[in-house]
């Protein structure tokens, strides 16, 4: 007997202690100070009073930019129904301020905290003033409000390129169209997370206009954008170009494009970025543009588009390329007799893979000294008559065939293995006076002259060892002219004088 009385005790204090925690857990008139006194109470499903008060209704809350949406289904016999909605540890506070129809069955929270959670509970009251039970609390977060894209359309060739700002917290975007005469269609698959999109195969001539606004995670929309919208326009031909390498310079032509307005003309090198050639002044009459101040030897890749009347971008055509040739300049040859034979030197030219040195005497042709591999800048003509005149010149090759100018020929004479003498001619009256200067291991001097239609012939009877010599009994007006050598009397000789000239 006194453990079914122990056993009933234990029971009934369970039962008191659960109705204790859903007493003070719910909002109750009789139990929470502050909730407001409206003298009605709430009769508990199981009681003797069941059968009198309606049922509580069953919520859901949806959370929103800034509010939460609570609904439920009708409850039978009720007239009217309270939210009430609590915060953290606050106390609960009737939601709705006006009360809500038997046929309700939403209510709208609005004014709320991004990112708080709120709690909500509910009951329905009949005519008489019974009220329900409280319905299970339910709860939601508020959305962060999200910011509206800021929207941009560029038309183009029966497209339109539609662009944004990513926008804080959103997960995807929804984007909408609408031409004139038709209805606003969505235009994305609805999973747009991307900050652009490309509107295609759209038709000429027509305005389409946008406006796109965001989705949270939970799939709830932001504010709309503002309305843009671009006319689409129709495709031109691009421009066929031909392309045609000079002298630092390309030449790009093309046949005229029915119904464009301009052209464009873009171009690239290898690695590099498409920039425009053009300076934006190719009119529907050119036919042509010349790309200049280009590196010697560099490939450049051009592709042209046209342009409509309101300045449209038609499509590119395919590219072209060119080649700029190799520019090779002219040597500057340096000469440098001694003992029967001329040593020759010149700069190194850029872009240059070998050289060709021709030499040349008064009575023959010229001819090639190389053998064709020259790839030096220097070369010494041996084994040369003392005294004999040399003209040389000589330009630079590159492996792909260009030629480069000839260098101005320039002579000198082989030297004997006495030095040169260097002579001057002084005109005095019918007299000349020919002078040198001394020349280290001379013993003697050969003196020659020469008038204009006659013969060299020697002034010196072979004793001559001064260093002048005085001409005389000459004609007044004509033009004598003089060469010299040095001699040694065991035989050495040099290279025989550049000439002078006097005129009595």
């Amino acid at each position: 007997m006194k453990k079914l009385f122990l056993f009933l005790s234990l029971g009934t204090l369970a039962i008191v202690a659960a109705i204790g925690v859903l007493t003070f857990a719910l909002p109750s008139s009789e139990l929470d100070l502050a909730f407001p006194q409206d003298g009605s109470v709430a009769h508990n499903p199981g009681s003797s009073e069941a059968h009198d008060h309606p049922d509580a209704p069953t919520l859901a809350a949806t959370a929103g930019n800034g509010q939460i949406t609570i609904s439920w289904q009708t409850v039978a016999g009720a007239s009217h129904y309270e939210i009430w909605v609590r915060q953290g540890t606050d106390p609960w506070t009737q939601a709705n301020t006006t009360a809500l129809a038997a046929t309700a069955t939403s209510f709208i929270h609005t004014g709320l905290t991004d990112g708080e959670t709120y709690f909500y509970t509910a009951r329905s009251a009949n005519a008489s003033g019974v009220k329900s039970p409280w319905s299970p609390q339910v709860e939601a977060t508020v959305n962060p409000e999200l910011a509206a894209p800021v929207l941009t359309a560029t038309a183009g060739v029966n497209q339109v390129d539609i662009s944004w700002q990513a926008v804080t917290g959103a997960a995807g975007y929804e984007l909408w169209a609408w031409e004139e005469s038709a209805d606003w269609v969505q235009i994305d698959d609805g999973s747009l997370t991307a900050t652009s999109y490309t509107h295609s195969d759209l038709d000429e001539g027509l305005t389409y206009y946008y406006q796109i606004r965001t989705l949270n995670n939970n799939d709830n929309p932001g504010p709309w954008s503002d309305k843009v919208h671009a006319t689409v326009y129709a495709d031109l031909d691009p421009p066929v170009l031909t392309a045609t390498a000079g002298d630092g310079r390309i030449s790009i032509s093309w046949p005229t494009v029915t119904d464009a307005h301009g052209y464009q003309i873009w171009t690239a090198q290898d690695g590099a970025d498409w920039e425009q050639a053009d300076d934006g002044s190719l009119t529907s009459a050119s036919t042509s543009f010349t790309h200049t101040g280009l590196t010697s030897g560099d490939t450049y890749y051009y592709i042209g588009r046209s342009l409509t009347a309101a300045g449209h971008n038609g499509l590119f055509g395919q590219p072209v390329a060119a080649t700029v040739p190799v520019t090779l300049t002219a040597p500057t040859l340096t000469l440098t007799p001694s003992h029967a034979q001329i040593a020759l030197s010149w700069q190194a030219i850029t872009g240059a893979d070998s050289y060709e040195l021709w030499t040349w005497q008064e009575g023959a042709d010229w001819v090639q000294l190389d053998d064709g591999s020259l790839t030096a800048t220097s070369f010494t003509h041996a084994s040369l008559t003392v005294g004999s005149r040399h003209y040389y010149a000589v330009r630079a090759l590159s492996d792909d065939g260009t030629e480069g100018a000839w260098s101005e020929y320039v002579g000198a004479i082989a030297a004997g293995e006495l030095p040169t003498p260097v002579l001057t001619a002084t005109a005095s009256g019918p007299q000349i006076t020919i002078t040198w200067q001394a020349v280290t291991g001379a013993d003697t001097y050969e003196l020659w002259y020469w008038i204009s239609g006659s013969d060299w012939q020697r002034l010196d009877d072979g004793t001559l060892a001064a260093t002048s010599y005085t001409h005389t009994g000459l004609t007044t007006g004509t033009t004598y002219i003089y060469t010299l050598r040095a001699l040694s009397n065991d035989g050495k000789e040099s290279a025989w004088s550049e000439h002078a000239s006097a005129t009595p």
